[in-house]
């Protein structure tokens, strides 16, 4: 399995096939991530396809949406009251019926600075953001929660840790009560992820002290591994009170990442395994038994 889009998962025989690889390679029936971007044209025509690929995978656990403002002028125009926003609202209601809670990225990694939703272009669009943010919580019933979702640090080099504006920008976009897990996405490359993430955690306490925690992608190169390994574990032992949720970035990243650290993802070449497989037969609460 090559591609796992929601539109190449909507065939019911590649999508078994898809779990049980993960099951073979992680060890656990581990529940999915993925991908789904509104305002471009015609972007309402996938709804059916997102339907039937949250059915397929809230069998396996809450899946987490990574929701992207994709409209050509101001992202956050296509968040507003609309017949197609309607149509997604009654399909996560469905959804709803059979138990599934749908965990939903709200444009992941919109501090950074070149992405087609970033706030980082104009005050009014920062502005935007907030104001989308607090209507979609509203407008969506309650089985759809959002993941409060910056970038933490790049997969190369970058880090918010080190840019002050970064850190004025995560202050303005957060706001109390409209988030139900704090987020963010995060690699093992030039930052350790242990200091990134216990930095990061303590920045966001100040701001709010109780939200539960969500790492919505954590990723690294395969020679980060044992550091990867030992990350999980220790949030597994409970090392970051309310991470509830990690979500693994398994596949390939950009050329420029992949040219300097070596081949991302968390299965070993050569062998249908994961080196994090060991976790989840551990007596850590995130255990499948």
């Amino acid at each position: 399995v090559e591609k796992l889009s929601i539109a190449v998962l909507n065939d019911d025989k590649l999508y078994d096939k898809y779990r049980i690889a993960v099951r073979d390679i992680y060890g656990a029936d581990m529940p999915d991530m993925n991908y789904f971007s509104i305002g471009h044209l015609n972007w309402q025509r996938r709804i059916g396809q997102l339907h039937h690929w949250l059915l397929r995978a809230g069998v396996y656990g809450g899946p987490t949406l990574a929701l992207e403002p994709d409209a050509k002028d101001d992202p956050y125009n296509a968040l507003k009251d609309s017949p197609q926003l309607r149509q997604l609202r009654d399909m996560f209601l469905d959804v709803k019926k059979h138990g599934i809670t749908v965990w939903i990225r709200f444009a992941s990694e919109a501090n950074l600075h070149g992405s087609i939703y970033s706030v980082t272009k104009s005050d009014e669009l920062l502005e935007h953001y907030k104001a989308a943010a607090k209507w979609w919580k509203g407008f969506m019933p309650d089985n759809v929660k959002l993941v409060f979702s910056p970038l933490i640090n790049t997969p190369y080099e970058a880090s918010i840790k080190d840019n002050p504006r970064q850190l004025t920008i995560l202050r303005a976009m957060y706001e109390k009560g409209v988030y139900d897990r704090i987020g963010g996405t995060i690699y093992s490359t030039k930052y350790n992820v242990f200091d990134m993430y216990d930095w990061y955690t303590k920045f966001m306490r100040e701001l709010d002290p109780t939200t539960p925690l969500q790492i919505c992608e954590l990723g690294g190169p395969l020679t980060h591994q044992q550091e990867l390994v030992d990350f999980i574990k220790a949030g597994a032992k409970g090392r970051w009170k309310g991470l509830e949720k990690i979500n693994l970035f398994a596949g390939q990243i950009n050329a420029r990442a992949q040219g300097e650290y070596g081949r991302f993802g968390f299965v070993i070449p050569g062998k249908s395994i994961s080196y994090i497989r060991q976790i989840f037969f551990s007596d850590s609460p995130w255990s499948p038994s």
